[in-house]
This record gives C-alpha cells, structure tokens and sequence, in this order.
C-alpha cells in the first residue's frame, strides 16, 4: 500500500533461493530482515551481495531462535543518519513529537486501515523522506517522544 514511499522489497517464504531471488535485480546492497525485525547485533542486515543474504538470515534464526513471518529484503538505500522520526497516527489523525507532520506522513495515514500505528520516516542522503518502517503498536516504543506528549494524542 505504501511501496511508491519506500526502499524496493521483496517478500520471501523462509528457505527460499534468496541470491535467485534477487538475481534480476541491479542494487548495490541488500537490507535483511525478517517480517519483524531486522539483525541488531553482529555484523547487522545489510549484505553486499546476493550471497551473504543466507548468511544473515541465518544469523537472524541463531541470534532470535526463529524468523517471524518470512523474509524482506529491501534494495538498500543510502540514509542519513539521525534523521529517523516516529509519528503516531490515532483514528486517522497523524502526531508529530515537535507538532509537525510531514507530507509523506500525511500520504500514509489514509492507506492504512488500523485505529492506531506508527510511522517511521528517515531521509535518504540527498533529503527525500522515505518511509522505513510501519508499526502496529505491538513493538512500538515513543523513541524520543516524552511520555506527556504521547498521552495527549489520546482524548481525555
């Protein structure tokens, strides 16, 4: 619903030929992850090549006993660091930390059939916003929202 606004990803049953997969594809890295998370500890998510994607798969598996769902990876694209932000969005309204919501937030909310979620934005190196991540609440900390500000989205 939402593919026009983020990096390129494939969505793949676990065991697949995850280098075929890939082979028709140009890009110059690879993000893993699983349908809920991505690799947080060793050598991370992003492989270089078509070949390393097992290997990090296969970390995912050791390091959290289990893939959830099945695999994503996404073309890798170069972002700018400390550029992450998470907005709220609670019965189709989106919240801003600092109160200012974005377009591409604003492009997001009316796709998403859920009464409440989260949305992450980053900017690419050359500042277009990309939509990283969509959350359900489920896994969703405030990241830099103060406790305040995230109860004041919801009516008293």
């Amino acid at each position: 619903m939402c593919k026009d606004l983020t990096p390129e990803t494939l969505f793949l049953e676990q065991g697949t030929d995850y280098a075929a997969a890939v082979s028709e594809r140009q890009w110059s890295g690879y993000f893993v992850k699983d349908y809920v998370k991505s690799l947080t500890t060793g050598r991370g998510s992003v492989a270089n090549s078509p070949e390393e994607i097992s290997e990090i798969v296969a970390l995912i598996e050791k390091y959290r006993g289990q893939l959830e769902g099945g695999v994503c990876i996404r073309q890798f694209e170069q972002l700018a660091s400390d550029t992450e932000e998470r907005y709220f969005v609670f019965r189709g309204k989106a919240y801003a930390r600092n109160g200012l919501v974005p377009e591409i937030v604003q492009t997001v909310v009316p796709r998403i059939d859920s009464p409440f979620f989260s949305v992450d934005i980053v900017l690419a190196i050359d500042g277009t916003p990309r939509l990283i991540e969509l959350g359900d609440g489920q896994v969703s900390d405030r990241k830099q929202w103060s406790a305040e500000r995230f109860l004041e989205i919801f009516p008293a």
